[in-house]
């Protein structure tokens, strides 16, 4: 019996004695009222027996884990070694051998050596392009197919002209979709209003074309 199992005892005794009053016990013992009538309750009927930790001579919860770890690596290493945590985890669990998730299979097979996590691709980092310095020097062209109406109309595209040195919008124009017959029908629009600008680049749905416009 612990020291604490002990101090239970005394307590209960000195309550069912009469001796003290039961909130007096729950103070001792450092417990409700409730959790001390349910304390006398088991000692009644199993005396110091039924004060004692129920888990006490029995492995910890954490222990059978790592027993029940150490066994599914060893099955791996002999008949899995070449599959992923995912379906050697399948195969476990067909089997009956696994108790545990799949995430911390994965893991230790990690710790183990027994799977190496694909390495994610570095990301590509690009130096910003700078802006050109003059109004008109070039203008982007970009096409955005949304339900722009709400529903009081059908689908389309809005294309908008931007001018790359002041972010100024320099032509919006709905069309039925993005097409190259639809960005001439735009350049022509441009062209009415603004004249001529040194480099047009038109970002399509299919990819980016760009290059020093043949004006007339």
């Amino acid at each position: 019996m612990s020291e604490k199992e002990a101090k239970r005892v005394s307590a209960l005794e000195r309550y069912l004695g009469k001796q003290i009053p039961r909130q007096m016990a729950a103070d001792e013992l450092g417990l409700s009222e409730r959790q001390v009538s349910r304390l006398v309750s088991r000692y009644r009927e199993q005396g110091v027996k039924g004060l004692v930790h129920l888990g006490r001579g029995q492995p910890s919860p954490q222990k059978i884990a790592e027993r029940s770890l150490e066994r599914v690596i060893q099955i791996i290493r002999k008949d899995y070694g070449d599959f992923s945590p995912a379906f050697a985890y399948e195969k476990l669990v067909e089997r009956g051998e696994i108790s545990f998730s799949c995430e911390r299979l994965r893991q230790e097979m990690v710790r183990q050596d027994l799977h190496r996590p694909r390495r994610t691709h570095a990301m590509n980092i690009h130096q910003s392009r700078e802006r050109r310095a003059r109004y008109g020097e070039l203008v982007q062209g970009d096409g955005s197919p949304h339900a722009w109406f709400e529903g009081r109309g059908a689908a389309c595209t809005l294309l908008v002209f931007i001018d790359d040195a002041t972010s100024k919008y320099l032509l919006l124009l709905f069309v039925k979709s993005e097409s190259t017959a639809a960005y001439f029908k735009a350049i022509r629009a441009y062209l009415k209003q603004h004249g001529k600008t040194c480099q047009l680049l038109c970002r399509q749905a299919h990819g980016v074309s760009g290059k020093q416009p043949s004006w007339p």
